[in-house]
């Protein structure tokens, strides 16, 4: 949700403190959205 703003706030003030807040985000949401697609793909064990 907050990627969008970080990336335009990143565009206006470019310094690597910047980058690498966005960096990490991104690699946060890349890893909670793989958690739940494994989440939701994983077959049910009775």
């Amino acid at each position: 949700m907050y990627i969008p703003f970080e990336v335009v706030h990143l565009i206006h003030e470019l310094s690597w403190v910047n980058a690498g807040i966005v960096a990490l985000n991104g690699a946060i949401v890349a890893y909670l959205g793989h958690a739940l697609w494994m989440r939701l793909t994983q077959k049910v064990q009775p």
